[in-house]
């Protein structure tokens, strides 16, 4: 007996000082007003981060448009982007708040 398979890409990808990031609608991305970046779908679990972004306003469902200058589309970019960076490289985080307001946050270690 054969059964059908359909293989799914991944749809998203846990940044751990962000969270986790998934393909957002093309509605959501128009919301923005922008036409690349990845939505914040759940915030991260670390602490030290968790409270940091709690502090500085931002929530699920705003937009990441950039990682380290690099625009992202989807997980593919994101995956290839956070696998060419060693731990203590610094990294930044441009996104679109829900106001719609862009911001830019760098981390170091």
């Amino acid at each position: 007996k054969v059964l059908p398979v359909k293989l799914v890409k991944n749809r998203s990808f846990i940044v751990p000082q962000i969270g986790t990031l998934k393909k957002p609608s093309s509605k959501e991305l128009r919301t923005y007003d922008t036409d690349h970046g990845m939505k914040l779908s759940l915030l991260t679990s670390i602490d030290y981060y968790r409270s940091y972004w709690n502090k500085m306003g931002v929530s699920e469902g705003v937009i990441v448009t950039a990682i380290n200058g690099e625009e992202i589309y989807d997980v593919e970019d994101v995956e290839r982007i956070m696998s060419e960076r060693s731990a203590e490289d610094p990294l930044t985080i441009d996104l679109i708040n829900k106001n719609g307001e862009r911001e830019r946050y760098s981390f170091r270690r």
